[in-house]
């Protein structure tokens, strides 16, 4: 199926009533979500598990929703139907391929194990990034975090299946994009779990102790200065009970999963305000202004916004001298708290940044999707009335493009590293 009648089947109801009725999705040609799901059944009730061995690879397009939000939905169309061709050149007669979601693809490989399956997704990523679409003077590319999922008796169900290759999916997203996770059955998922549950005791045990330090790291005006102000984000690091420091990457996972980030998140807030009050800040005469995390789970809080309004009523501080800064991710999870939670800020008198473009941020100087993902965030803070702040700012190639995208602050390694606020 060409392009073109993808387009067709996409605007012509009928073809599209026929596809599906047919089990295809129309954009692809592939199997869709109900006709896969058919198609798994039937082969393991004609040919019980053990009798083969056989691998299920799933794709998960990295930040698709902003290739359709930055280029419109006929080059993210144009895009997915290459990545079906993809699919469909890669299986071989006895695999099924289907289009499973919007920007999710799996691919059931008979007879193949997980070494297999690893080759195949090495070289399904090759293609994926040797992919280019053109348009309006840009080139947009794609890639996919994989996860590949042995097909076993441990595996009971189609909604197993998909759980178990969604958790390996997202364990490959966090290494980074265009990567490959091989599931690893239950084992290892409770293995994880103990460790995180160990992780709750002990975050408990230190606000019980106040065994947490504030640093800071400053936050630099992307295009000119503002003089007299120093703009820092506030950085949170635990103390053991020895008083060895731990990074928030090894904690905060287990606080967001088990619901302790607004009681970090409450922690931060008042005992940054504290020092701020007490005329903690730079060694100059500059005025510190200091920008706090609010994580997604703090946006439902439903004290939130009170105790924030009784700790900067307590010290009667600026308000212009307080940032919150929201990550994209909460922002869109939960766009109608987001967005409750920067009116009553705005009408507080504090300032609202949106941050945490992460790892998108360090690849911007080689990636055209990163580029495009950054520019999207950007005008999506600027249209909420918000301000935009760009971490994991490590050379000055990214710098230069941050200042082409009128992004307005800049935050990483190169600009400053952090220190602890004494």
């Amino acid at each position: 199926m060409s392009m073109d009648d993808a387009a067709r089947g996409r605007r012509d109801p009928a073809v599209t009533r026929a596809q599906s009725a047919a089990g295809m999705d129309p954009l692809t040609g592939l199997l869709n979500r109900q006709k896969f799901e058919q198609a798994c059944q039937e082969l393991a009730h004609r040919e019980p598990t053990g009798t083969r061995v056989d691998s299920f690879l799933y794709l998960d397009l990295d930040q698709f929703t902003a290739v359709n939000d930055s280029y419109g939905y006929e080059i993210g169309d144009r895009l997915l139907h290459e990545v079906g061709e993809l699919l469909r050149q890669e299986a071989q007669p006895g695999d099924l391929a289907a289009r499973l979601g919007n920007d999710e693809f799996g691919l059931l490989l008979r007879d193949s194990d997980t070494a297999a399956a690893q080759r195949i997704a090495v070289r399904l990523g090759r293609k994926l990034a040797e992919l280019r679409t053109h348009t309006q003077g840009h080139t947009v590319t794609v890639s996919a975090s994989m996860g590949i999922v042995p097909v076993s008796a441990d595996i009971h169900s189609f909604t197993e299946l998909m759980s178990a290759a969604n958790t390996a999916s997202t364990q490959a997203r966090a290494y980074g994009r265009g990567r490959v996770q091989v599931y690893h059955g239950t084992d290892a998922r409770s293995l994880k779990r103990r460790e995180q549950l160990g992780w709750v005791g002990r975050i408990n045990r230190a606000l019980e102790d106040n065994r947490f330090e504030l640093h800071y790291q400053r936050i630099i005006p992307v295009l000119g200065s503002e003089q007299g102000v120093t703009k820092v984000e506030i950085l949170l690091r635990m103390l053991d009970e020895k008083g060895k420091r731990i990074l928030p990457t090894e904690f905060i996972p287990a606080a967001e999963r088990y619901g302790l980030m607004p009681g970090l998140d409450r922690w931060v807030f008042e005992h940054a305000l504290d020092k701020l009050a007490i005329g903690g800040g730079p060694r100059d005469d500059s005025e510190w202004e200091i920008s706090l995390n609010v994580s997604a789970a703090s946006l439902e809080d439903e004290a939130l916004i009170e105790t924030i309004h009784d700790v900067l009523h307590r010290h009667r501080l600026r308000r212009n001298r307080l940032c919150f800064e929201i990550t994209e991710t909460a922002a869109i999870s939960d766009f109608a708290k987001a967005r409750e939670f920067i009116e009553a800020m705005h009408l507080l008198g504090a300032k609202i940044a949106l941050d945490d473009f992460g790892s998108g941020i360090s690849g911007i100087s080689r990636n055209t999707s990163d580029l495009a993902i950054a520019d999207a965030i950007n005008n999506v803070g600027h249209v909420m009335g918000i301000k935009t702040v760009a971490e994991w700012v490590e050379d000055y190639d990214i710098l230069n493009w941050l200042k082409d995208l009128n992004i307005d602050y800049a935050q990483g390694y190169l600009l400053h590293a952090p220190e602890l606020w004494v």
